[in-house]
């Protein structure tokens, strides 16, 4: 199966994301501070995960709606383990219900731009 030229540019951009998500989250904050600008951390919580969806939506397009679902819920606790690692890891960082709720956000317009934008059932 041949990807088409916006699936070729998606895919490793996605991958990309999500591994930058895993790492971002996982960091000391000392480090995220040095990285984040003066924007709410709500804020960017929601604009990527908002981004990982349009992208992974995009990467299963031509996929059954029952893979989408998975998309979904894979996103949704992909967010609420990262969350759960900060408050279990000795890294510095707490578990913050309000990210999770950003991030259930994101994921929700992301849902609702690519069914209206790309076609995605």
């Amino acid at each position: 199966m041949r990807l088409s030229k916006a699936n070729f540019l998606v895919r490793p951009f996605t991958y990309g994301l999500t591994l930058l998500a895993i790492i971002g989250s996982l960091l000391p904050p000392r480090h995220i501070e040095e990285i984040t600008f003066s924007v709410s951390d709500k804020l960017i919580h929601g604009v990527y995960y908002f981004l990982l969806t349009l992208g992974w939506l995009h990467v299963f397009a031509n996929q059954s709606s029952q893979k989408k679902n998975y998309v979904i819920l894979s996103l949704l606790l992909m967010g609420a383990l990262l969350e759960y690692l900060q408050a279990l890891l000795p890294i510095g960082r707490f578990m913050d219900p309000y990210d999770l709720l950003a991030n259930t956000i994101g994921i929700g317009i992301g849902v609702l731009c690519s069914r209206i934008y790309f076609k995605v059932q």
